[in-house]
């Protein structure tokens, strides 16, 4: 008895045949010059293997303490559909062999399947990606924020400015507190501690703008790596001083809730009307630890303090 041969069975065996692909329509094999490629998961490992041997990428996965330690350094993202619009195209882009289900598609566009999935996949804007780009940017290119982010809030002002905090602990990424606080002021935005004092009463960490500045608009983007910490900043305040011993409280926060960073929801404080001052400094109102993942000052030289 002669077994059928489906049309995207033969499309398959004839890439296999070229040694193009391993597997059909989802694998990275058949792209030229593949084995130039460095690719690696989110730990840094050799991911080549990782269709050609299934059997231990299923042993890894399955591994708890593996697959936690991959989630801690990983950024999840499936983007499907961008707009209702894209249930059309998807439905209309083919309705045979293998993309036959594409159709039901068009179906959802109709029966309000569509806005129900997109309400659902769209309920959080991520902007991790936006930043991680945009830092990787400045970085390879050689630039600071500085020359390029100008908003209505006025410059970039804080970014490698010097900086000081109360204490280290032993999270900081040194134990030199200049060092370790400048690490908030680095312009790489990624959901991850750049700073970390002790725990102790009311933890600070300052900046020095270097001259008096009008002060815009201040950023606070929390540490978002291991959510259960980003409750450590809800209670929070920003000074603004002249001098780094006499400072004014010019933000208070006491929330249950915390604030975001990388996902695009930073703490932002923007007076009506700019503040002078060349000192910032970020305090909490109670015993914790202090750690962040950036934070930006916006502002404009006061020419008459100068």
């Amino acid at each position: 008895m002669t077994k059928h041969i489906t049309r995207s069975e033969k499309i398959k065996n004839k890439y296999i045949e070229k040694g193009a692909m391993t597997d059909f329509w989802h694998y990275w094999n058949g792209v030229k010059n593949f084995k130039d490629f460095d690719i690696v998961n989110a730990l840094g490992e050799d991911a080549r293997s990782y269709y050609s041997d299934i059997e231990q990428t299923k042993i890894n996965i399955n591994d708890n303490k593996y697959f936690d330690n991959i989630i801690k350094n990983a950024v999840l993202c499936h983007f499907a559909f961008k707009s209702k619009e894209d249930f059309l195209l998807r439905a209309r882009r083919s309705v045979s062999d293998v993309f036959a289900q594409q159709a039901d598609h068009e179906k959802a566009y109709y029966d309000g399947r569509a806005d129900a999935m997109l309400a659902h996949m769209n309920a959080v804007d991520d902007y991790r990606f936006r930043y991680y780009w945009k830092s990787f940017y400045f970085r390879v290119c050689n630039k600071t924020e500085i020359d390029l982010r100008n908003y209505e809030s006025g410059s970039l002002i804080s970014n490698h400015c010097r900086a000081i905090q109360s204490t280290t602990s032993e999270w900081s990424c040194v134990r030199d507190l200049e060092q370790d606080a400048s690490g908030a002021l680095n312009g790489v935005i990624d959901g991850r501690a750049k700073f970390h004092t002790d725990l102790e009463d009311a933890p600070w960490w300052r900046v020095d703008l270097g001259v008096v500045h009008g002060i815009r608009e201040v950023r606070l983007f929390n540490r978002m790596d291991q959510p259960a910490v980003a409750e450590r900043a809800n209670r929070i305040a920003i000074d603004i001083g002249f001098d780094p011993e006499h400072f004014i409280e010019v933000f208070r926060r006491e929330s249950d809730e915390p604030f975001g960073g990388v996902d695009g929801n930073p703490l932002v404080f923007a007076p009506s009307i700019p503040i002078p001052g060349r000192f910032v400094r970020v305090r909490l109102l109670e015993r914790n630890y202090l750690h962040l993942d950036q934070v930006e000052v916006y502002g404009d030289v006061l020419a008459q303090f100068g």
